[in-house]
């Protein structure tokens, strides 16, 4: 059984973006679903504002991997959706962060 739950996403998505232009992230995917297990990796989009970059990306990306000891796949913005996949995340998703 997957011990890795919602709030302790939410907690290290919180933690992990202080320093970054972060201002929501939602969960979604088999987590956000309630489907997952052990193997599952964590799908994340998120909406940044202006200065997040690729490089940003990718050490925000580390950092939570780090702390969740999982992959973690991250989606900016929900424009980058086709429209199929757009309307199932729109679906499952799961606020677990959003900026203060």
């Amino acid at each position: 059984m997957d011990t890795l739950n919602t709030k302790a996403i939410a907690r290290a998505v919180a933690e992990c973006a202080k320093p970054y232009p972060v201002r929501e992230a939602y969960l979604f995917g088999s987590r956000a679903r309630g489907d997952n297990d052990e193997a599952s990796d964590i799908d994340l989009c998120i909406e940044c504002n202006r200065g997040f970059t690729l490089f940003s990306l990718d050490s925000f990306a580390r950092k939570l991997e780090a702390m969740l000891g999982r992959p973690v796949d991250i989606v900016c913005g929900e424009d980058s959706f086709y429209p199929r996949a757009r309307e199932r995340y729109l679906k499952d998703r799961l606020m677990v962060y959003t900026q203060s």
